[in-house]
């Protein structure tokens, strides 16, 4: 049962001011309970709404829905009307909790009958998203001889010829962090889960990584391909709450996952 305790802990997970310990603690629990990984989920959803609503996103989406249900256009009136005071702390309170209420109703009332599995999203949002390319790899000044190797790799990934590169990645003398993610995606295409999960965790354990906003975005898909539902939606909170580039991304996977 989620207590206004939790409520707590869970705002100051998403601003980052817990300690280490109590972090620790409470990233446990997200691991074992489903209720409070449902309630965040909640907030993250709601604080990103109030982030939007200004820019009238928010109102445009919701049209649809409005013109389909009469009733609902009440209360979505009494949160466009509280927006006018959201700047006051009562206000975005009010605000925050008509949010909470008014994605509560779109997610548990007016969700689609079926939802995808985790596996069928994890890969749907890898087609997606995924995206390896020589183009983005390439560096200035890089030599000749290691310029032809990387092309070769990453043309041998497009053509789909994942054993033959990861085979001239092993053989590859040169230590790059986009190869790393290469690797990771070689393995996932080969459905070595695994081994896949294990690559990408190298990246993330790096100090002043520059994919490592990558590295956990492929990282959550492989846990949710694996069927480990619960490390990769700690993924996915963690990108949220670190408005990492992908955060939309996430947010929108996490919508979709079953309840």
């Amino acid at each position: 049962m989620i207590n206004d305790k939790d409520f707590l802990l869970i705002e100051s997970y998403l601003e980052d001011t817990l300690t280490e310990d109590a972090k620790t603690s409470f990233e446990e629990r997200l691991s074992t309970e489903k209720e409070l990984n449902k309630y965040l989920s909640l907030v993250i959803e709601s604080n990103l709404f109030l982030e939007e609503f200004d820019k009238q996103q928010k109102i445009e989406e919701w049209t649809g829905i409005l013109q389909a249900e009469p009733e609902l256009n009440k209360p979505f009136t009494v949160i466009k009307t509280l927006a006018n005071v959201k700047h006051s702390q009562f206000g975005r309170y009010v605000l925050s909790i008509a949010a909470l209420l008014l994605i509560f109703i779109t997610v548990y009332i007016f969700a689609p009958i079926s939802n995808p599995s985790p596996d069928q999203l994890a890969s749907q949002y890898w087609s997606e998203t995924a995206q390896f390319s020589y183009a983005e790899a390439r560096r200035g000044g890089m030599p000749k001889t290691i310029e032809r190797t990387t092309k070769r790799i990453y043309d041998l990934h497009e053509a789909g010829d994942y054993e033959a590169a990861l085979q001239a990645i092993d053989e590859f003398s040169v230590s790059d962090e986009k190869m790393t993610l290469l690797k990771g995606s070689c393995y996932y295409n080969m459905g070595k889960i695994e081994e896949a999960i294990h690559t990408f965790q190298q990246i993330t354990t790096l100090q002043n990584s520059y994919t490592e906003d990558e590295a956990k975005w492929y990282l959550a898909l492989c846990y949710l391909k694996s069927g480990d539902t619960q490390k990769g939606m700690k993924e996915l909170h963690e990108i949220i709450a670190k408005k990492r580039w992908n955060y939309k991304q996430a947010t929108a996977l996490l919508r979709e996952m079953p309840r």
